[in-house]
C-alpha cells in the first residue's frame, strides 16, 4: 500500500539509514534559534515578508536535505538578514542579494572553486568581517531599543487575515 511505497521511497532517498533518526530532525531544526529573531528583525525593518520567507526556507530546505541527504546551512542567508536590518535595506535589495549570493554559492560549489577560495581568504579576514557585521547589528539593535518603539513588530500580513504580534 501507500506506506510500503512511502517506506521504498525513503530507503531509496537514505540508503545508508533507510529512516530518519530524532537526532537527525532535531539536528535540522539548529538554525532556528538564530535564522527568526533574524527573520523577524528583518521583516520589522520592512525588508522582508515573514510569511513567504520562512514558507520557502523551508521548502528548500527540505529539497536541498532530500536532494544531497546532508543539511544545508544558511549562514549567507543569516548574513544577509543581519546586513538587512543593519542597513536598512528594502525587501528588492534584500531578494537581490539572496539570488546574486545563491548564484554565488552554486558557482562556487559546483566548480569546486569553493575549496580555492578557502585557501586564499585567511581566517582573520572572516572572522573580523564577522565581528564587524556582527557589531553593526549589536549597535543598530541599541539603536532602536533607545528609539523606544511602540512594538516589537508591525502587524503582519497572512492569508488567514492581519494579525499583530506585540
Amino acid at each position: 500500500g501507500g506506506s510500503t511505497r512511502a517506506r521504498r521511497r525513503m530507503v531509496s532517498l537514505f540508503p545508508s539509514r533507510g529512516r530518519l533518526s530524532l537526532r537527525e530532525v532535531s539536528g535540522s531544526l539548529g538554525d532556528l534559534g538564530t535564522f527568526i529573531p533574524l527573520l523577524l528583525g528583518l521583516a520589522r525593518a520592512g525588508g522582508v515578508e515573514p510569511v513567504p520567507a520562512l514558507f520557502w526556507a523551508g521548502a528548500f530546505n527540505v529539497l536541498g536535505g532530500l536532494t544531497w541527504d546532508a543539511p544545508m546551512c544558511v549562514q549567507p542567508m543569516k548574513t544577509i538578514a543581519a546586513v538587512g536590518i543593519a542597513e536598512g535595506l528594502s525587501s528588492q535589495q534584500v531578494a537581490l542579494a539572496g539570488m546574486m549570493t545563491s548564484a554565488m554559492v552554486l558557482l562556487l560549489g559546483a566548480s569546486s572553486a569553493i575549496l580555492l577560495v578557502a585557501r586564499l581568504v585567511p581566517d582573520a579576514v572572516v572572522r573580523g568581517m564577522q565581528l564587524g557585521l556582527g557589531m553593526s547589528l549589536a549597535l543598530k539593535g541599541c539603536a532602536l531599543v533607545a528609539a523606544d518603539t511602540p512594538h516589537a513588530l508591525p502587524p503582519l500580513q497572512t492569508a488567514a487575515g492581519r494579525y499583530a504580534v506585540a
